[in-house]
């Protein structure tokens, strides 16, 4: 492939037409956990009309990529597109997708690599920062998209300064808390997710 410019390949993020940044590229891909069997993937590719396919690819290093689905390109401007994979992974481990699209006049190009963490569900995995400033604090957590977490905060006498329920958005969720006003000290935050209870000390400064 030749390149303009130097930066032309980074900074268009395989845009064939170079008319995208970085942050706007031409095709925008999304996978997910939805369940403890699939993943989910949704892209939409800007220039969907010069595409003649999308050959969806898998890989658990990020290196060494396997072919997993051709989907045929539909050629309408900003289609959305869909397809559920179902990995063979061990729970706590990484899966990697992409996209290798090929354009009418036969140049292949690559989407953006999407790690999904093929995370157990309903649990707790951080809260941080921690110490805690400024009344904020973020916690990643893992549930089916229909749950929930409950979470509440005390301080050291038993004095409950903090609750609220928050549903899950994804499979694996990072949720950051607001809780003003807060003196310097130590707090106990109680997480329940499905019934599943965690404790976790919290210093504020």
């Amino acid at each position: 492939m030749k390149l303009r410019l130097f930066s032309e390949f980074c900074l268009n993020d395989g845009d064939p037409f170079g008319a995208f940044s970085l942050h706007d590229p031409a095709i925008a891909l999304h996978a997910d956990k939805i369940s403890n069997e699939h993943a989910a993937l949704h892209w939409v590719c800007k220039v969907d009309t010069a595409v003649s396919e999308y050959l969806l690819q898998r890989s658990e290093d990020s290196v060494a990529f396997s072919d997993i689905a051709l989907i045929p390109a539909r050629r309408q401007q900003e289609t959305v597109y869909g397809h559920m994979d179902t990995p063979s992974i061990a729970t706590d481990g990484k899966i990697y997708y992409r996209i290798k699209y090929t354009l009418n006049n036969g140049r292949v190009y690559y989407s953006a690599t999407r790690r999904v963490d093929w995370t157990p569900p309903n649990q707790l995995f951080e809260i941080f920062p921690n110490p805690a400033r400024n009344g904020y604090v973020a916690i990643t957590w893992s549930s089916p998209p229909s749950g929930q977490m409950d979470v509440s905060v005390t301080d050291m006498m038993g004095r409950q300064v903090f609750r609220q329920q928050f549903p899950a958005e994804t499979w694996n969720n990072v949720t950051v808390l607001r809780i003003p006003g807060l003196g310097w000290g130590m707090y106990l935050v109680r997480v329940i997710i499905a019934g599943n209870l965690y404790e976790r000390k919290l210093v504020v400064q």
